[in-house]
Protein backbone atom coordinates (compact mmCIF):
# COMPACT_ATOMS: atom_id res chain seq x y z
CA UNK A 1 0.00 0.00 0.00
CA UNK A 2 1.13 3.54 -0.70
CA UNK A 3 -0.53 6.34 1.28
CA UNK A 4 -0.77 9.41 -0.89
CA UNK A 5 -3.35 11.79 0.57
CA UNK A 6 -3.14 11.52 4.33
CA UNK A 7 -0.44 10.40 6.72
CA UNK A 8 -3.13 9.37 9.21
CA UNK A 9 -2.65 5.69 10.17
CA UNK A 10 -5.09 2.98 9.22
CA UNK A 11 -6.79 1.53 12.29
CA UNK A 12 -7.09 -2.25 12.11
CA UNK A 13 -8.99 -4.80 14.15
CA UNK A 14 -7.86 -8.20 12.88
CA UNK A 15 -8.38 -11.91 13.41
CA UNK A 16 -6.83 -14.99 11.83
CA UNK A 17 -9.64 -17.60 11.73
CA UNK A 18 -8.32 -20.80 10.20
CA UNK A 19 -7.25 -20.19 6.59
CA UNK A 20 -8.32 -16.50 6.44
CA UNK A 21 -7.47 -13.06 7.70
CA UNK A 22 -10.54 -11.09 8.76
CA UNK A 23 -10.54 -7.47 9.84
CA UNK A 24 -12.23 -4.11 10.10
CA UNK A 25 -10.23 -1.21 8.70
CA UNK A 26 -10.81 2.51 9.22
CA UNK A 27 -8.79 5.30 7.60
CA UNK A 28 -8.61 8.83 6.34
CA UNK A 29 -8.43 9.22 2.52
CA UNK A 30 -5.70 7.08 0.97
CA UNK A 31 -4.18 6.09 -2.36
CA UNK A 32 -3.63 2.36 -2.73
CA UNK A 33 -1.27 0.96 -5.35
CA UNK A 34 -0.27 -2.62 -6.12
CA UNK A 35 2.02 -2.85 -9.14
CA UNK A 36 3.69 -5.78 -10.87
CA UNK A 37 6.85 -5.44 -8.76
CA UNK A 38 4.97 -5.57 -5.45
CA UNK A 39 2.93 -8.52 -6.73
CA UNK A 40 6.08 -10.47 -7.59
CA UNK A 41 7.93 -9.56 -4.40
CA UNK A 42 5.00 -10.28 -2.10
CA UNK A 43 4.25 -13.72 -3.50
CA UNK A 44 0.65 -13.49 -2.26
CA UNK A 45 -1.82 -15.66 -4.16
CA UNK A 46 -4.95 -14.50 -2.37
CA UNK A 47 -8.27 -12.76 -2.99
CA UNK A 48 -9.33 -9.62 -1.16
CA UNK A 49 -13.06 -9.33 -0.39
CA UNK A 50 -14.15 -5.99 1.09
CA UNK A 51 -17.47 -4.70 2.37
CA UNK A 52 -17.42 -0.90 2.42
CA UNK A 53 -19.52 0.20 5.38
CA UNK A 54 -18.59 3.84 4.95
CA UNK A 55 -16.86 5.71 2.13
CA UNK A 56 -15.66 4.14 -1.10
CA UNK A 57 -13.11 4.45 -3.88
CA UNK A 58 -12.54 4.78 -7.61
CA UNK A 59 -9.66 3.48 -9.71
CA UNK A 60 -8.61 0.43 -11.66
CA UNK A 61 -8.23 -3.28 -10.91
CA UNK A 62 -6.27 -5.39 -13.37
CA UNK A 63 -6.41 -2.49 -15.83
CA UNK A 64 -10.23 -2.18 -15.69
CA UNK A 65 -12.10 0.76 -14.20
CA UNK A 66 -13.81 0.14 -10.90
CA UNK A 67 -15.95 2.21 -8.52
CA UNK A 68 -17.22 1.16 -5.09
CA UNK A 69 -19.77 2.93 -2.88
CA UNK A 70 -20.80 2.43 0.73
CA UNK A 71 -22.74 -0.84 0.97
CA UNK A 72 -20.96 -2.47 -1.99
CA UNK A 73 -18.74 -5.56 -1.76
CA UNK A 74 -15.71 -5.75 -4.06
CA UNK A 75 -13.46 -8.68 -4.93
CA UNK A 76 -9.81 -8.29 -5.91
CA UNK A 77 -7.26 -10.83 -7.11
CA UNK A 78 -3.94 -9.92 -5.46
CA UNK A 79 -2.00 -11.34 -8.43
CA UNK A 80 -3.36 -8.45 -10.51
CA UNK A 81 -2.53 -4.78 -10.45
CA UNK A 82 -4.59 -2.37 -8.37
CA UNK A 83 -4.63 1.41 -8.13
CA UNK A 84 -7.42 3.22 -6.27
CA UNK A 85 -8.10 6.53 -4.60
CA UNK A 86 -10.28 6.09 -1.50
CA UNK A 87 -12.23 8.62 0.52
CA UNK A 88 -12.28 8.30 4.30
CA UNK A 89 -13.60 4.80 4.82
CA UNK A 90 -14.49 1.90 7.07
CA UNK A 91 -14.65 -1.62 5.71
CA UNK A 92 -14.76 -5.27 6.67
CA UNK A 93 -12.09 -7.23 4.81
CA UNK A 94 -11.54 -10.93 4.19
CA UNK A 95 -8.26 -12.18 2.69
CA UNK A 96 -8.81 -15.64 1.19
CA UNK A 97 -6.25 -18.01 -0.38
CA UNK A 98 -6.91 -18.63 -4.08
CA UNK A 99 -7.02 -22.39 -3.55
CA UNK A 100 -9.80 -22.11 -0.98
CA UNK A 101 -11.99 -19.76 -3.02
CA UNK A 102 -11.27 -21.84 -6.12
CA UNK A 103 -12.64 -24.94 -4.42
CA UNK A 104 -16.12 -23.37 -4.51
CA UNK A 105 -16.20 -21.96 -8.07
CA UNK A 106 -15.56 -23.23 -11.59
CA UNK A 107 -13.39 -20.28 -12.71
CA UNK A 108 -11.87 -18.36 -9.82
CA UNK A 109 -10.06 -16.00 -12.22
CA UNK A 110 -13.41 -14.66 -13.43
CA UNK A 111 -14.19 -13.23 -9.99
CA UNK A 112 -11.55 -10.49 -9.97
CA UNK A 113 -12.83 -6.94 -10.22
CA UNK A 114 -16.44 -7.84 -9.46
CA UNK A 115 -18.47 -5.30 -7.49
CA UNK A 116 -21.60 -6.60 -5.76
CA UNK A 117 -24.08 -3.76 -5.48
CA UNK A 118 -25.27 -2.91 -1.98
CA UNK A 119 -28.76 -2.42 -3.44
CA UNK A 120 -29.20 -6.14 -4.12
CA UNK A 121 -30.71 -8.52 -1.51
CA UNK A 122 -27.98 -11.16 -1.83
CA UNK A 123 -25.29 -8.52 -1.25
CA UNK A 124 -27.15 -7.23 1.82
CA UNK A 125 -27.32 -10.76 3.21
CA UNK A 126 -23.59 -11.29 2.61
CA UNK A 127 -22.79 -7.90 4.16
CA UNK A 128 -24.73 -8.77 7.30
CA UNK A 129 -22.92 -12.10 7.47
CA UNK A 130 -19.48 -10.46 7.20
CA UNK A 131 -20.33 -8.01 9.99
CA UNK A 132 -21.64 -10.80 12.19
CA UNK A 133 -18.60 -12.97 11.53
CA UNK A 134 -16.28 -10.17 12.63
CA UNK A 135 -18.41 -9.33 15.66
CA UNK A 136 -18.66 -12.91 16.91
CA UNK A 137 -15.04 -13.85 16.32
CA UNK A 138 -13.84 -13.04 19.89
CA UNK A 139 -16.28 -15.60 21.31
CA UNK A 140 -15.40 -18.43 18.94
CA UNK A 141 -13.15 -21.37 19.71
CA UNK A 142 -10.49 -22.05 17.05
CA UNK A 143 -12.45 -24.93 15.47
CA UNK A 144 -15.61 -22.80 15.35
CA UNK A 145 -13.71 -19.91 13.77
CA UNK A 146 -12.23 -22.21 11.14
CA UNK A 147 -15.65 -23.68 10.25
CA UNK A 148 -17.28 -20.24 10.13
CA UNK A 149 -14.51 -18.91 7.90
CA UNK A 150 -14.90 -21.71 5.37
CA UNK A 151 -18.69 -21.33 5.34
CA UNK A 152 -18.23 -17.60 4.69
CA UNK A 153 -16.08 -18.31 1.66
CA UNK A 154 -18.78 -20.63 0.27
CA UNK A 155 -21.38 -17.86 0.67
CA UNK A 156 -19.09 -15.33 -1.01
CA UNK A 157 -18.58 -17.74 -3.90
CA UNK A 158 -22.34 -18.10 -4.43
CA UNK A 159 -22.85 -14.32 -4.51
CA UNK A 160 -19.80 -13.63 -6.67
CA UNK A 161 -20.33 -16.43 -9.19
CA UNK A 162 -23.78 -15.08 -9.96
CA UNK A 163 -22.15 -11.86 -11.14
CA UNK A 164 -19.01 -13.32 -12.71
CA UNK A 165 -20.22 -13.11 -16.28
CA UNK A 166 -21.07 -9.42 -15.79
CA UNK A 167 -17.89 -8.46 -13.92
CA UNK A 168 -15.05 -6.44 -15.40
CA UNK A 169 -12.14 -8.79 -14.97
CA UNK A 170 -9.50 -6.72 -16.78
CA UNK A 171 -6.09 -8.20 -17.51
CA UNK A 172 -5.25 -11.83 -16.90
CA UNK A 173 -3.43 -12.84 -13.70
CA UNK A 174 0.34 -12.85 -13.81
CA UNK A 175 0.67 -16.48 -14.91
CA UNK A 176 3.46 -15.83 -17.38
CA UNK A 177 6.85 -17.53 -17.60
CA UNK A 178 7.70 -15.84 -14.31
CA UNK A 179 4.94 -17.76 -12.52
CA UNK A 180 6.05 -20.99 -14.23
CA UNK A 181 9.55 -20.52 -12.81
CA UNK A 182 8.13 -19.71 -9.38
CA UNK A 183 6.13 -22.97 -9.45
CA UNK A 184 9.31 -24.89 -10.24
CA UNK A 185 11.23 -23.12 -7.47
CA UNK A 186 8.52 -23.83 -4.89
CA UNK A 187 8.49 -27.52 -5.83
CA UNK A 188 12.26 -27.82 -5.38
CA UNK A 189 13.05 -25.64 -2.38
CA UNK A 190 14.32 -28.70 -0.49
CA UNK A 191 17.01 -29.31 -3.11
CA UNK A 192 20.25 -27.58 -2.04
CA UNK A 193 21.41 -27.72 -5.68
CA UNK A 194 18.52 -25.48 -6.81
CA UNK A 195 20.15 -22.60 -8.65
CA UNK A 196 19.85 -20.59 -11.88
CA UNK A 197 21.68 -23.30 -13.85
CA UNK A 198 19.38 -26.10 -12.70
CA UNK A 199 16.30 -23.97 -13.39
CA UNK A 200 17.45 -23.19 -16.92
CA UNK A 201 18.22 -26.86 -17.57
CA UNK A 202 14.87 -28.11 -16.26
CA UNK A 203 12.72 -25.47 -17.93
CA UNK A 204 14.64 -25.12 -21.18
CA UNK A 205 15.30 -21.45 -20.56
CA UNK A 206 18.36 -19.34 -21.24
CA UNK A 207 20.18 -17.61 -18.38
CA UNK A 208 19.58 -14.25 -20.02
CA UNK A 209 15.81 -14.85 -20.03
CA UNK A 210 15.80 -16.08 -16.43
CA UNK A 211 17.81 -13.13 -15.17
CA UNK A 212 15.62 -10.70 -17.11
CA UNK A 213 12.45 -12.18 -15.59
CA UNK A 214 13.77 -11.85 -12.01
CA UNK A 215 15.70 -8.60 -12.30
CA UNK A 216 12.67 -6.53 -11.09
CA UNK A 217 12.51 -8.57 -7.85
CA UNK A 218 16.19 -8.51 -6.93
CA UNK A 219 17.43 -11.52 -8.88
CA UNK A 220 16.64 -15.22 -8.96
CA UNK A 221 19.05 -16.22 -6.17
CA UNK A 222 17.54 -13.71 -3.75
CA UNK A 223 14.06 -14.83 -4.77
CA UNK A 224 14.91 -18.46 -3.97
CA UNK A 225 16.27 -17.43 -0.56
CA UNK A 226 13.07 -15.55 0.29
CA UNK A 227 10.81 -18.40 -0.87
CA UNK A 228 12.78 -20.80 1.32
CA UNK A 229 12.33 -18.52 4.33
CA UNK A 230 8.59 -18.21 3.71
CA UNK A 231 8.22 -21.97 3.22
CA UNK A 232 10.01 -22.53 6.52
CA UNK A 233 7.72 -20.05 8.24
CA UNK A 234 4.65 -21.93 7.02
CA UNK A 235 6.03 -25.23 8.32
CA UNK A 236 6.90 -23.70 11.69
CA UNK A 237 3.24 -22.91 12.40
CA UNK A 238 1.53 -25.98 10.94
CA UNK A 239 -0.05 -27.98 13.81
CA UNK A 240 1.32 -31.25 12.42
CA UNK A 241 4.85 -29.79 12.35
CA UNK A 242 5.01 -28.26 15.83
CA UNK A 243 7.07 -31.20 17.09
CA UNK A 244 9.54 -30.99 14.20
CA UNK A 245 12.76 -29.23 15.16
CA UNK A 246 13.57 -25.82 13.72
CA UNK A 247 16.89 -27.11 12.36
CA UNK A 248 15.15 -29.96 10.52
CA UNK A 249 12.67 -27.54 8.97
CA UNK A 250 15.52 -25.27 7.88
CA UNK A 251 17.42 -28.13 6.24
CA UNK A 252 14.25 -29.43 4.56
CA UNK A 253 13.79 -25.98 3.00
CA UNK A 254 17.24 -26.03 1.46
CA UNK A 255 19.32 -24.14 4.05
CA UNK A 256 22.79 -25.55 4.64
CA UNK A 257 23.25 -24.33 8.22
CA UNK A 258 21.01 -23.40 11.15
CA UNK A 259 23.00 -20.26 11.92
CA UNK A 260 22.59 -18.79 8.43
CA UNK A 261 18.89 -19.70 8.47
CA UNK A 262 18.32 -18.11 11.89
CA UNK A 263 20.01 -14.86 10.92
CA UNK A 264 18.19 -14.61 7.58
CA UNK A 265 14.85 -15.49 9.21
CA UNK A 266 15.13 -12.77 11.84
CA UNK A 267 16.06 -10.15 9.25
CA UNK A 268 13.22 -11.12 6.90
CA UNK A 269 10.39 -11.53 9.45
CA UNK A 270 11.56 -9.16 12.16
CA UNK A 271 11.53 -11.86 14.82
CA UNK A 272 13.12 -15.23 15.49
CA UNK A 273 11.85 -18.58 14.25
CA UNK A 274 11.49 -19.76 17.84
CA UNK A 275 9.26 -16.78 18.69
CA UNK A 276 6.97 -17.49 15.75
CA UNK A 277 6.91 -21.16 16.75
CA UNK A 278 5.83 -20.21 20.31
CA UNK A 279 3.10 -17.95 18.94
CA UNK A 280 1.80 -20.82 16.81
CA UNK A 281 1.33 -22.92 19.95
CA UNK A 282 -1.11 -20.35 21.30
CA UNK A 283 -4.62 -19.53 20.07
CA UNK A 284 -4.23 -18.98 16.32
CA UNK A 285 -7.49 -17.01 16.10
CA UNK A 286 -6.17 -14.20 18.27
CA UNK A 287 -6.94 -10.53 17.74
CA UNK A 288 -4.62 -7.72 16.77
CA UNK A 289 -5.54 -4.08 17.30
CA UNK A 290 -2.94 -1.65 15.99
CA UNK A 291 -2.20 1.31 13.76
CA UNK A 292 -0.35 0.89 10.48
CA UNK A 293 3.38 0.59 10.98
CA UNK A 294 3.12 -0.48 14.63
CA UNK A 295 3.01 -4.26 14.16
CA UNK A 296 3.42 -4.81 10.43
CA UNK A 297 5.53 -7.92 11.03
CA UNK A 298 2.57 -9.77 12.57
CA UNK A 299 0.20 -8.94 9.70
CA UNK A 300 2.88 -9.76 7.13
CA UNK A 301 3.51 -13.07 8.89
CA UNK A 302 -0.20 -13.94 8.87
CA UNK A 303 -0.49 -13.24 5.15
CA UNK A 304 2.61 -15.25 4.29
CA UNK A 305 1.36 -18.27 6.22
CA UNK A 306 -2.14 -18.42 4.70
CA UNK A 307 -2.57 -21.72 2.87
Amino acid sequence: MRAGISQCPIEMNLYHPGPLVLGRFESAPQIFERNTRSIAMGGLDHFLIQLYERGGFAGSAGGADIRVRAGDICIFDLTRTLETRASAFQNVTLIVPRSLLGSFVDDVDALSGIVLSGDEPLTCMLANHMRTLHGEMPRMAPDEADAAARASVALIAVAAQRHACFGTTGSKPLVSRFRAVVTHIDANLHDVSLCPSSICENLGMSRATLYRLFEPVGGVAEFIRIRRLEAACKLLVLPQCLQVGIAEIAFNCGFKSLSSFSKAFRIHFGQSASKIRRAACQDHSSILRFSSGAREAELSYWLRTLT
